[in-house]
């Protein structure tokens, strides 16, 4: 099944199943270290950026993942746990099942996307599958455009063209 990383604008009707963390969370991990990642995926998305003009052997972000823990400061580590614990792997980061709705079910990272959410600035990372790999392009590339008008700042790459209206496209226009 075709996947792919996609920067989802931050409105709740794109998702189905963010979750806050609540009583019997069976995870290590706490609402306040999930908002610290959240908080820090801002300074991701800046570095990478910075990054996307230079040399693979010159990017920042690559260094920061590469350099011990203990060598890194403060908003460093959070950038490196914030791509850890967000855009990392398809096996560890948000992810979820585009539905014919336009909608992503959420089927990993619920907690983490609520999290990011929460914030309503930033796009969440998922890793999104869907039978149809036009499909899942057209979602991405709708999802893309939309990034780029609420938040001119952060240039994406792979700019493609602009998908054919459809349920993907309507419902994106009504989460703005």
């Amino acid at each position: 099944m075709p996947r792919a990383l996609v920067l989802i604008p931050p409105s709740r009707a794109l998702f189905h199943g963010a979750l806050p963390v609540g009583p019997g969370y069976p995870r290590p991990y706490s609402d306040a270290e999930m908002r610290a990642w959240s908080d820090d995926l801002g300074r991701l998305y800046r570095t990478i950026e910075r990054d996307r003009g230079r040399q693979p052997g010159q990017r920042r972000l690559d260094a920061l993942l590469a350099a011990p823990r203990d060598r890194l400061g403060r908003e460093e580590r959070g950038v490196v746990d914030a791509h850890r614990q967000l855009l990392a792997a398809a096996d560890q980061g948000i992810k979820g099942d585009l539905r014919t709705d336009g909608r992503v079910e959420l089927s990993g990272g619920r907690h983490r996307a609520h999290y990011v959410l929460e914030r309503q600035s930033d796009p969440v990372p998922v890793w999104v599958s869907c039978r149809e790999s036009g499909t899942l392009e057209r979602f991405r590339s709708a999802c893309q455009r939309a990034v780029e008008r609420s938040r001119p700042d952060l240039r994406l790459p792979d700019r493609a063209p602009t998908p054919e209206r459809g349920p993907v496209r309507s419902q994106l226009e009504r989460a703005r």
